[in-house]
Order: C-alpha cells, then sequence, then structure tokens
C-alpha cells in the first residue's frame, strides 16, 4: 500500500497482528488437532469464520462505513479473536481431556505481559528523545532488558526465579573458572 503513510501503515500492521497478542502463548496448541487426527471442529471453524468474514466486511464496504483498510484488516481479526476465544480454546482442552477453561490462563498472562511491555516502551519514549540509530538500540535494548525481569515476575514463581538466577551464577561461574 504505498500510497498510505507510515502512521496508517502502522495501526493496520497492529490490527493485523492483533489476533496473536493475546494468543501467543497458546499458538502451540493448533499442533493438537493433527496430533491426535481431530482436523474437523478447527476446519470448520476456520471455514465459517473466513465466510463470515468476507460478508460481513463486503456489506460494509457496501454501506462506505468508515475506512476500508481498518475494516478489512480490523474485523478480521476481530472474528479471528473471537473464533480462537470461544472455539479454539476450549476444543482444545476437551481433546486434551482438560477443563474447558485451562488455557485462559495462558491468554491472560499473555495478555498482561503485553500490557507490561507496552507501558515500559511508553515510558520509554516519553522520557528520552529518540532521534538517532544508537539511541533508538539504547532504548530498544533497555525495553528489552525490563520487559524480560517483568516477565519473569510475571510469569514464574519464586521458586523458579531463584532457579533461573542459580542458573544464571552457575553458568558464569562456568565462564571465569
Amino acid at each position: 500500500m504505498p500510497t498510505l503513510d507510515a502512521h496508517t501503515l502502522s495501526v493496520l500492521s497492529f490490527l493485523g497482528l492483533l489476533p496473536f497478542i493475546p494468543f501467543a502463548g497458546t499458538q502451540n496448541l493448533y499442533n493438537v488437532f493433527t496430533a491426535t487426527n481431530k482436523l474437523k471442529v478447527n476446519s470448520v471453524s476456520f471455514v465459517l469464520t473466513g465466510l463470515l468474514n468476507v460478508f460481513t466486511v463486503y456489506f460494509l464496504l457496501k454501506g462506505h462505513i468508515g475506512n476500508a483498510a481498518y475494516i478489512l484488516v480490523g474485523f478480521s481479526s476481530l472474528l479471528s479473536i473471537l473464533r480462537i476465544i470461544v472455539v479454539i480454546l476450549p476444543y482444545t482442552a476437551k481433546i486434551m481431556s482438560m477443563p474447558w477453561y485451562v488455557f485462559y490462563k495462558d491468554v491472560a498472562h499473555t495478555l498482561l505481559c503485553c500490557i507490561v511491555n507496552a507501558l515500559i516502551s511508553y515510558a520509554i519514549i516519553v522520557s528520552i528523545d529518540i532521534h538517532s540509530w544508537p539511541v533508538l538500540i539504547f532504548c530498544t535494548l533497555v525495553v528489552a532488558v525490563l520487559s524480560f525481569f517483568a516477565e519473569m515476575w510475571i510469569l514464574l514463581t519464586p521458586h523458579e526465579r531463584t532457579r533461573v538466577f542459580q542458573l544464571i551464577r552457575i553458568k558464569k561461574a562456568d565462564n571465569h573458572g
């Protein structure tokens, strides 16, 4: 889309990636369908969601509601999110003989991590004038390190965090000894 400005392209990229944000931690669940040879529900939900997307976007665009690019990308992402929440997560849990809600905790953790990472990034952006590549690289490294420790705090138990730091100390001692 060479005629669009950088901001519009950024928003469209974000909208397109939106279904991956809350479900990044559960992406490997799609392999369960293939491994168990239970492909029907996932496939049918995928086709139905696609058809619903085509028809809905067609009618939205025919009515000239809003910006066409935002509608195309945003509605497709919304349907993907709904499909994952309503069909994929509970069905995968059922296949694995687990409670239907078991994977929603992983989604909550992923969302929380994304929110924390966004807040850390925003704090850096408003605190530092990013005017050159070296400053951008420095800020990226700061965000990465802060996000790493924040996610360790969110995702790991105190025992797991202690174990990670023990492993780091052991590795560091091995490299110096």
